[in-house]
């Protein structure tokens, strides 16, 4: 039997995912919600009708027929789910949320009519340590949908090179990929990941990436925005990846940039090289020190920069980053600029891997 439907974990988890919940009617037989979808596509309400259990089986899945027949598609949350039970609910095609992740750190799918939603824990590091714990996707999960992104095609050990995962967290993580994620298993010796659908593949990585620490500091200048980050880049001794708004339309102009976005290694003050430092609100330049390994373009990265390069002389970061910054940042026309430098970053992809 299910009990009560809504618990406080659930809003926590739909929270951190940047899921509003707009409606709600809680019952103990069950929950109807509403809930919006982030980007980086335009937002999408969906509602759905919720089940909860403590621990759903894979018989109980089977059962799910019989057991609901309602008009509102079923979201069956439940405690703990085993990954036996994942893969039953994606082939009935339901929603799934667990308070408990799954080893990767997936801890539920939500279902549109367009696509699949995945939901991740938040808290756990690329490769965790034996044992009993949670694991959070954010690092590894990220990391290794970018590479797939990039080769199109690779084993495991292909993977394990790319991105320094070990091959055991990989084949993990790889045994959960979420549905709906444009990727597919082709079996041999060895088994090999395919990407069928880049768009898709994209739009998974920008829910699942989380991104290293960052340290930011902010900075007033007079100049263009272009000549603010050729002086910051030459201030960096070219320890610098330019992001961001200024990025994206060197990669796929569509807005007029707002702000420059700089990633370095290390901090430096920009006082030395004619900048002022600047509170945040009313800042011209962001400098960003991390150490983020996502954020410097890989060598097969580098064909997705050459329209860049006719229009910038400026190292630029890896393209998903510059995507992933323009659709978290608050500038103007951020929306529909991100779906145009996905749709470029699709087309350069099909160019590269279908001629």
């Amino acid at each position: 039997m299910y009990a009560s439907a809504w618990q406080p974990w659930m809003s926590d988890a739909l929270q951190a995912a940047d899921i509003s919940l707009t409606r709600a009617a809680v019952g103990d037989s069950g929950a109807g919600l509403e809930l919006t979808l982030p980007r980086p596509a335009s937002p999408v309400t969906a509602r759905f009708n919720v089940k909860k259990w403590d621990l759903v089986m894979p018989s109980t899945v089977d059962r799910l027929p019989r057991l609901y027949q309602g008009d509102l598609p079923l979201l069956v949350v439940a405690d703990r789910m085993s990954g036996e039970t994942v893969d039953r609910l994606r082939q009935g095609r339901y929603s799934w949320l667990s308070r408990r992740p799954l080893p990767s750190g997936l801890r539920g799918e939500l279902r549109t009519k367009a696509t699949v939603y995945a939901v991740w824990d938040t808290q756990s590091p690329i490769d965790p340590p034996p044992g009993p714990g949670r694991g959070r996707p954010g690092l590894a999960v990220g990391r290794l949908a970018q590479a797939l992104f990039y080769l199109a095609e690779a084993t495991q050990a292909d993977l394990a090179d790319e991105t320094g995962i070990s091959q055991a967290r990989i084949s993990q993580l790889l045994g959960e990929w979420p549905a709906g994620s444009g990727v597919t298993r082709i079996d041999g010796r060895p088994a090999r990941w395919r990407v069928d659908n880049p768009d898709l593949l994209i739009s998974m990585w920008l829910t699942a990436y989380v991104p290293e620490q960052r340290i930011p500091s902010y900075w007033y200048g007079l100049d263009s925005l272009a000549e603010q980050a050729r002086t910051a880049v030459k201030a960096l001794k070219g320890r610098a990846r330019v992001s961001g708004s200024l990025a994206a339309d060197a990669l796929a102009p569509w807005a007029v940039p707002q702000k420059v976005l700089i990633y370095t290694d290390e901090a430096l003050d920009l006082s030395t090289a004619g900048f002022a430092s600047s509170p945040q609100r009313g800042a011209t330049l962001e400098l960003v020190s991390t150490r983020d390994q996502s954020v410097v373009p890989s060598r097969q990265a580098q064909p997705f920069l050459a329209w860049a390069a006719k229009a910038t002389a400026l190292p630029l970061a890896d393209p998903l980053v510059v995507l992933w910054d323009l659709t978290h940042s608050e500038d103007l026309d951020s929306d529909p600029a991100g779906r145009h430098l996905q749709a470029r970053l699709v087309d350069t992809w099909r160019e590269l891997h279908h001629g």
